[in-house]
């Protein structure tokens, strides 16, 4: 892992980090989780466009070197802004980790089809040919009369207007449609984002606690105060999924290529493992939620015969340590 200085010092993304972790051990608590932060980037880059991507790329290669299984990714800059050239070596190296097993799921972000920097602009990573971009949802539950509570009732695509947060959607200007995506939409031949997606909304979201040494003058919040939710709550939400799946269901059923699972053969049509966008309620559009959210026991019973209910327990300590390069150890 490239690194020519020691991290030190308090860093405002910590926070985004440790909802990342905390979502997915909460839902995977047997998981394996490694976190890897670039610390150095190309000189006079910054983490937006080109220089982010080269981040990634740097990044990823590492974890292809480590062989890792499962890659969430919660941060995003808008496509235009990435050089063409790294955007082909970036997918070109996200196509040699899913042929070595490697599943990728990134965030599409929080704005509807609107990037940091105004309409139209889809996200990358999520934007790349080879894994699978996650929007967000509105999960709606049971809770009230007789129990069980918090069952699933129904959910609709992530949409705040108030508030200007949406679940991230567009149509790539680089990329062409995959497979799997041919007849979902009319008009376009190119890429769209998500290809799924998970509860984002603000009000299921996952308490974290950040006790991390603050700097002098500090006045943000601190403690137990943070709450995990957006694309950056849904994406290890499926990364979870699919390590829980893939625990389930052994090294023989692997997931790795994930379309042929949830839109077989290219069909629109739902499957037993999917809440699809015709399955939501208020009914959503492919382009705001691709093929949807997974049930997960069903998604596993695509794979194998059986899936085995996890244990996840109410509360989950985490305890880290951070090396000279910024790599963290769970």
């Amino acid at each position: 892992f490239p690194c020519t200085q020691p991290r030190g010092g308090y860093d405002s993304s910590e926070q985004e980090t440790l909802q990342d972790i905390t979502v997915a051990l909460g839902m995977a608590p047997g998981a394996n989780i490694t976190v890897y932060v670039p610390q150095v980037l190309p000189s006079g880059s910054t983490f937006f466009g080109t220089g982010l991507a080269q981040a990634l790329s740097e990044t990823l290669s590492q974890m292809i070197d480590d062989q890792v299984n499962i890659v969430s990714v919660s941060f995003e800059t808008e496509e235009w802004a990435v050089a063409p050239v790294t955007l082909q070596a970036v997918d070109s190296l996200q196509e040699s980790a899913m042929l070595l097993g490697i599943s990728m799921f990134s965030a599409s972000g929080d704005f509807g089809n609107m990037g940091p920097t105004g309409p139209g602009n889809v996200g990358f990573p999520a934007d790349l040919e080879y894994g699978t971009a996650v929007g967000g949802t509105a999960l709606y539950t049971t809770y009230s009369g007789a129990p069980p509570y918090n069952q699933y009732q129904s959910e609709t695509y992530w949409n705040v207007p108030l508030n200007g947060f949406a679940g991230g959607a567009g149509i790539s200007a680089v990329f062409l449609a995959p497979l799997y995506q041919f007849g979902q939409l009319t008009g376009t031949s190119f890429r769209t984002v998500p290809d799924v997606a998970a509860d984002a909304d603000g009000h299921s979201n996952v308490l974290y606690c950040d006790s991390d040494n603050y700097p002098v003058g500090y006045t943000g919040a601190r403690g137990c105060t943070f709450g995990a939710s957006g694309t950056s709550m849904a994406t290890p939400v499926w990364a979870a999924g699919i390590a829980l799946v893939n625990e389930v269901c052994g090294p023989s059923f692997q997931l790795t290529w994930l379309p042929p699972l949830y839109a077989p053969n290219g069909s629109a049509a739902p499957t037993p493992g999917m809440h699809g966008p015709n399955n939501m309620n208020p009914t959503s559009s492919f382009l705001n939620v691709g093929f949807g959210s997974f049930d997960l026991a069903n998604l596993a019973n695509l794979r194998c015969p059986a899936m085995i209910t996890p244990s996840v327990p109410n509360q989950t300590t985490l305890r880290w340590t951070w090396d000279s390069c910024g790599k963290v150890t769970i």
